[in-house]
């Protein structure tokens, strides 16, 4: 029936009455009238009609009109993408009422340096800082942003691979609550006395400082660690190390408190790379006692 009728009554009944949304939708596919095609866009509870309807209007004022009414997202962001009319912009993007989606869409469609900077400054909403970042073209900014508020692990660990600042990924390291973007964190650290500052650090997990102490190039801070620790993950840590000197597996080897980590340490110092360092090492170590 649908098919063969253009009479905009009835076709506005069938959009309103019809059994099924398919029905329903091929009727507001060929309603015309901007009023009615208003409303569906509008206020329809079905989002496949309020989608064919927003998109048959072709008026700013009847986008400015939903962008304004509607209490449906997709609409609302439909809307808004075809609107140039700054105020209302402005409106939607500063009232915090609006979702999140929406403001955003409203503040992706400004061009105002100004306003950017204000909400960087003001904003409550992490979301809408990170954008107007991304829109004064601050990257570091947003990235610092997004790691320290987005509730989502693998996006945190994600934008990890994108930052530079090592001070933000120390930050990372320390305050953030998930191991897995600590450890992330970490592995982007290249900075020497980053990495030997994190090993150092007791307040934080044994795993976290292992990764760090995996980076670690400097013997003798190895050979410290070993002094004042029974972590077993990260005296391993010390031990699967290159640059550990044998002379600090060998007292790892002797250290009677540490169960089965000294045949770790053993399997490693007799090792064909390390044998005649060791033997010395081993010897010296034997007459000292």
């Amino acid at each position: 029936m649908v098919e063969k009728t253009n009479d905009q009554k009835k076709l506005l009944e069938i959009a309103i009455n019809a059994y099924y949304l398919e029905v329903r939708i091929l009727a507001v596919g060929k309603l015309w009238d901007e009023k009615m095609l208003t409303q569906f866009a509008a206020f329809s509870p079905y989002e496949k009609i309020r989608e064919v309807a927003i998109r048959k209007i072709d008026y700013e004022q009847i986008f400015e009109q939903i962008a304004l009414s509607t209490p449906y997202e997709d609409s609302k962001c439909y809307a808004i993408q075809q609107i140039s009319n700054r105020i209302i912009l402005d409106q939607i993007a500063l009232n915090q009422n609006e979702t999140t989606q929406v403001r955003i869409a409203a503040l992706s469609r400004i061009k105002d340096r100004k306003l950017f900077e204000k909400i960087t400054k003001n904003e409550p909403d992490w979301q809408l800082r990170k954008t107007a970042y991304t829109l004064l073209g601050n990257k570091e900014k947003a990235l610092e942003v997004t790691v320290q508020n987005d509730p989502d692990d693998f996006t945190r660990r994600n934008t990890i691979k994108e930052i530079s600042d090592l001070k933000l990924l120390e930050w990372i390291v320390e305050k953030d609550k998930s191991d897995s973007v600590c450890l992330a964190a970490v592995e982007k650290i290249d900075h020497q006395p980053l990495l030997e500052k994190i090993a150092v650090n007791h307040n934080l997990i044994p795993v976290i400082r292992a990764k760090a102490i995996e980076k670690i190039t400097n013997p003798q801070l190895l050979d410290q660690i070993i002094k004042l620790e029974n972590d077993h993950t990260v005296i391993k840590a010390v031990i699967d190390n290159k640059f550990v000197h044998p002379e600090t597996l060998v007292k790892i080897i002797f250290n009677e408190t540490l169960d089965d980590i000294p045949y770790t340490a053993l399997a490693k110092l007799t090792d064909r790379n390390h044998l005649e360092e060791s033997s010395s090492c081993i010897k010296k170590l034997v007459c000292a006692i």
